[in-house]
């Protein structure tokens, strides 16, 4: 499900969190994407992409992500913005407010991810 332009990609990503619809959010990544899931810690979306959604998801909580800026040269873009997850868990609340940065590259079919670092910290 690729989005028709980057700027449309992270509003995408957190209305299909908000559905709770895993498959749609790994299918706005290239096959051969790379995910920050925890900062300076690349990893393929193939090793761990679908957990750490599955993990966000399972804490029932609350993601708010804006797309604030977006930079095209021809087929590769890279888009961010702010997000901001919230939920209770077994210690208490859970807070988390960063920065997200994204490269998308268009396929034949749309925009879709070949970087996500979720904290923009590499």
């Amino acid at each position: 499900m690729p989005v028709s332009k980057p700027e449309e990609w992270m509003d995408t990503w957190g209305e299909l969190f908000a559905k709770g619809d895993v498959e749609s959010i790994l299918d706005l990544y290239q096959p051969d994407a790379v995910f920050v899931g925890e900062p300076k810690k690349p990893a393929p979306i193939s090793g761990g992409l679908r957990d750490a959604v599955n993990m966000f998801l399972g804490m029932n909580g609350t993601m708010k992500l804006h797309t604030k800026g977006a930079v095209t040269n021809g087929d590769t873009a890279v888009v961010y913005g702010p997000w901001i997850f919230d939920a209770t868990g077994p210690d208490g609340p859970i807070h988390m407010d960063f920065v997200a940065t994204a490269v998308l590259k268009k396929g034949s079919d749309g925009w879709r991810a070949t970087i996500d670092d979720f904290f923009s910290e590499g």
